[in-house]
């Protein structure tokens, strides 16, 4: 039945506009905890906060169709049942939301930062890196260039 493999709703807008409320609001403790090496939010600005199959819901309540599908890893689509079956999570999780702000990421951002020493807190922000070698080179030149002061870079 199609209700099991995606929200049992169409994709739709419920906001005036998007990004809505929610979203803005997690955005924004996003970018005062996380560095800017990320780039789904910036041109997508929105907040997941459950996903089934194809579809997603952000924070909001919209429902989009899913056309990442988490960027291949989850082609069978968000929390497919007959995968489900054999694992133990929540219905609605989301199991992959890229650098989008979600609730848990930005709880678990909080948690970390507070958790180092109260001389170094507010100094730095998280850098999450992603699937590719690519990030660690991006974080390697950013690093460089904020601990030189020099601005151009030669990379291969």
């Amino acid at each position: 039945m199609f209700e099991d493999y995606h929200f049992s709703e169409d994709a739709k807008i419920v906001t005036k506009k998007i990004p809505g409320n929610k979203s803005l609001e997690l955005l924004s403790e996003q970018d005062e905890l996380e560095s800017k090496n990320r780039s789904y939010p910036k041109g997508i600005p929105i907040a997941f906060e459950s996903a089934r199959g194809a579809t997603v819901k952000d924070v909001d309540g919209n429902i989009f169709i899913d056309f990442f599908s988490g960027c291949g890893v989850l082609n069978l689509g968000h929390n497919n049942p007959d995968i489900l079956k054999d694992i133990n999570r929540l219905p609605d999780a989301i199991m992959h939301a890229l650098d989008f702000p979600t609730k848990v990421k930005i709880n678990f951002m909080k948690e970390l930062l507070s958790s180092i020493p109260r001389n170094l807190q507010g100094k730095y922000k998280i850098s999450f890196g992603g699937p590719t070698g690519s990030d660690a080179v991006e974080a390697a030149i950013k690093l460089a260039r904020i601990n030189t002061g020099r601005h151009n870079i030669i990379s291969f």
